[in-house]
């Protein structure tokens, strides 16, 4: 079995300078000591300065002190604890805005695949529906999709933050269980590789999407698809709704659930998914 050792994080200016040489095709990269959000940065000139900043940018940062995740919820994160970033996109909508039904999975899936080539076991990260990292049972990663659009050009901010370590601490405050990837890496990796890869896969997996829609990664994402077949809760603001078995994606990108009812298709926006631990 190849080694592994921790994975750690060179200063600011040191990885964006490298990411800057292996991303030739970003029009800006910047990595910041600390900043409020990676991605409400982003949207924010998105919506500020438009077309008029050239895309696509990538803004990093060693600690955020609002990040957030998906439905609200805070991130936590420690200075030098995780890899943290986000990537914004323009797309063109040509008279309509550009269908990007189940961008998140595909998204999830994409980035699952861009970093188990770095893993010394990479079998052992999966994505769970609609976009978190696991390793085995513990996340360690998560990614935000935020959109924002003028008449013309539709804007995409994909934010992701990845555990390298502290996963104990983490693990005590949030009350589930949490894991580090950083101590998982091939000796060789670096970070500005890990940003590298994931920036580009999320850019052709957004054109994929956008001509294809998400039934061209409906077998990509089975591949790594950490629900496939478990026994899971479907819960709505906090509250278990109903029960059943994973049973893959729709084409559109929605949670399809064998339930007493049939199957049923879930989506990211309405409910989050638990695994079922009482079945």
């Amino acid at each position: 079995m190849p080694s592994h050792a921790d994975l750690t994080l060179p200063s600011p200016a040191t990885l964006s300078k490298t990411i800057v040489a292996k991303l030739p095709e970003f029009a800006a990269i910047q990595w910041a000591e600390q900043t409020d959000s990676t991605n409400a940065r982003l949207v924010a000139l998105a919506r500020e300065s438009g077309i008029k900043a050239k895309w696509p940018q990538l803004f990093g940062t060693h600690h955020q002190t609002q990040g957030k995740g998906r439905l609200g919820r805070i991130w936590h994160d420690r200075p030098g604890q995780a890899l943290m970033f986000s990537a914004g996109f323009a797309l063109q909508n040509k008279g309509t805005p550009a269908k990007l039904d189940g961008l998140g999975p595909a998204i999830g899936m994409a980035s699952t695949i861009a970093l188990r080539q770095f893993l010394a076991q990479p079998t052992r990260l999966r994505v769970k529906w609609p976009n978190d990292l696991m390793l085995d049972q513990g996340k360690c990663a998560g990614i935000l999709i935020e959109l924002a659009s003028t008449v013309d050009t539709t804007f995409i901010v994909i934010g992701m933050g990845i555990n390298l370590s502290g996963h104990t601490q983490l693990q005590t405050k949030l009350a589930r269980e949490v894991a580090d990837l950083g101590p998982e890496f091939l000796p060789h990796a670096a970070a500005s590789d890990l940003v590298a890869a994931l920036a580009r896969s999320w850019q052709q997996t957004l054109e994929k999407v956008k001509r294809l829609g998400f039934t061209s990664c409906q077998a990509d994402y089975a591949s790594v698809d950490y629900l496939a077949n478990q026994a899971v809760n479907i819960i709505d603001q906090g509250v278990t709704i109903t029960t059943g078995i994973a049973s893959g994606l729709a084409p559109d990108g929605g949670l399809q659930v064998k339930t007493s009812k049939g199957l049923e298709t879930f989506f990211a926006g309405d409910v989050s998914v638990r695994i079922n631990t009482d079945a």
